[in-house]
């Protein structure tokens, strides 16, 4: 019996310590899936983007950079750089060893495959002056660390 209750009060722990997501997050990270290519200079004009960053909470995109979805957790990160998230670097030391790829283009000629990890690198580049997390030295040290 004592292994019942047990059971039931984990499996009950692990339901409600997951996170929800409303339906017109649900909705923004539906259309982002569906996302083929990633157009880094062009991020935040992408209208699913727009559309995530307007409706998700800080706590949403957190929880989004965890998603299986490549075009969802670096949306979802762009979403934290633009919302100023003061611990966006740990989020990134968590991806940095990712080397899944994503295509990408310029939406011109320039196209390819890019490692997720340098391209949240790249989005957390301080010669941006709105985007000051890391040193010229820190930044060029991770880049350095990636191209390996």
């Amino acid at each position: 019996m004592k292994r019942i209750i047990l059971s039931i009060f984990i499996i009950t722990s692990f339901i409600s310590c997951g996170h929800k997501l409303n339906s017109k997050v649900e909705e923004a990270v539906n259309k982002i899936s569906e996302e083929t290519v990633i157009y880094p200079d062009w991020e935040t004009t992408n209208e699913a983007f727009k559309t995530l960053f307007k409706v998700a909470s800080l706590d949403d995109l957190i929880y989004l950079t965890e998603n299986e979805n490549p075009f969802v957790r670096y949306y979802a990160f762009i979403g934290l750089r633009e919302k100023k998230y003061s611990k966006i670097l740990e989020i990134y030391n968590k991806h940095k060893n990712n080397t899944e790829t994503i295509y990408t283009s310029n939406g011109a000629c320039i196209q390819g495959n890019q490692k997720i990890s340098i391209l949240m690198l790249r989005a957390l580049d301080p010669e941006n002056p709105e985007y000051k997390w890391l040193t010229k030295t820190e930044y060029d040290k991770f880049y350095d660390e990636q191209i390996k």
